[in-house]
């Protein structure tokens, strides 16, 4: 029964978009955006295209764009649910992403405030969750740490190699 289904056409031919979605949204989210952009318009061209044209309409619709936004933002707080500016589904759509900023800004001055409170907790402001932080303090000359190697010649990990001329 199970090889009915593996060979059915319309079943391999389901897999192997799927398969392809996958593969060029792991390239999108895992590359680079140059080296995305640059894929695209080399394997892509008619996604390139249609990038190019959606930057070209903002670009023409931008003042606009940002002058309805404006209009709508001192409309939200209305409790009338009629609008004269746009239709009802563009003033849902609106809505939620009003709420999803709120919610976007608040996530970030949380954060922000717990940073604070670990630095004021670790007191000098370094960032504490990096990984051997406190192995790594930044010279602030050359001359500096050859003296420091010079002073003390074991490093965080193990005995100091020195290269000598021979």
């Amino acid at each position: 029964m199970e090889d009915t289904v593996v060979d059915d056409p319309e079943f391999v031919r389901l897999k192997e978009e799927n398969q392809r979605e996958i593969d060029l949204l792991s390239l999108e989210l895992l590359s680079n955006s140059k080296q995305y952009k640059r894929y695209i318009s080399k394997n892509r061209p008619e996604e390139q295209l249609k990038l190019e044209e959606d930057a070209r309409r903002l670009s023409i619709y931008k003042p606009r764009v940002a002058g309805l936004f404006m209009e709508l933002l001192e409309e939200y707080e209305n409790p009338e649910p009629a609008s004269l500016i746009c239709n009802p589904e563009l003033q849902l759509i609106f809505k939620e992403c009003v709420n999803k900023m709120i919610q976007h800004i608040e996530w970030t001055d949380c954060n922000f405030s717990s940073r604070r409170e670990k630095e004021n907790e670790y007191g000098d402001g370094d960032d504490e969750d990096m990984l051997f932080s406190h192995a790594y303090k930044p010279q602030a000359s050359k001359s500096k740490r050859r003296e420091t190697e010079m002073a003390d010649p074991f490093s965080y990990w193990g005995a100091t190699i020195r290269k000598s001329s021979i």
